[in-house]
């Protein structure tokens, strides 16, 4: 019980760093799915926050 609480914590750990970084969730969630979430991690940690989706959220309004 101990090791698939670890994991899912880690995807939900992957969903809230794509959030926060304005990219998508699903997108993340299933690459992590695909390879592992500590990956996931590290890449989102490498590439940062998606500047260009503030400024073409609030261009569409």
């Amino acid at each position: 019980m101990f090791v698939i609480g670890i994991a899912v914590g880690l995807y939900v750990l992957v969903a809230v760093m794509a959030q926060k970084r304005n990219r998508s969730v699903v997108v993340w969630v299933l690459l992590s799915l695909l390879a592992t979430p500590l990956l996931m991690i590290i890449i989102l940690l490498a590439i940062g926050k998606n500047e260009n989706y503030i400024e073409n959220h609030y261009d569409r309004e």
